[in-house]
């Protein structure tokens, strides 16, 4: 009977030690887990980061373009408005033989 008690006793402490070394190897695991997703969410906020300031970059050039393509087009348009009153003005002078009063 003592025996029993003692293989019984055993058995529970070699059950114990098997659990046991399950655990610390799950725990392992767990904490290899998370420090890989903590790894792997640092990236993908650099990463992040890395394509907004390339965003940023890219929209500033863009608008510095539109910007001077604009004043351009402005300048262009003045430079045809003060040919179109020019030419008014001679066909004024034309049809009535009189210069406008400065």
């Amino acid at each position: 009977m003592e025996q029993d008690m003692i293989a019984v006793l055993a058995l529970g402490v070699a059950i114990f030690s098997l659990m046991l070394v399950q655990f610390r190897g799950l725990r392992a695991e767990m904490v290899k887990m998370r420090d890989d997703h903590s790894a792997d969410l640092a990236k993908m906020r650099d990463d992040h980061s890395a394509d907004l300031a390339k965003m940023r970059d890219d929209h500033s050039a863009d608008l510095a373009k539109m910007r001077d393509d604009l004043s351009t087009q402005i300048g262009n348009l003045r430079e045809r408005m003060a040919h179109l009153e020019g030419l008014m003005e001679g066909l004024r002078e034309a049809v009535t033989g009189a210069r406008k009063a400065a």
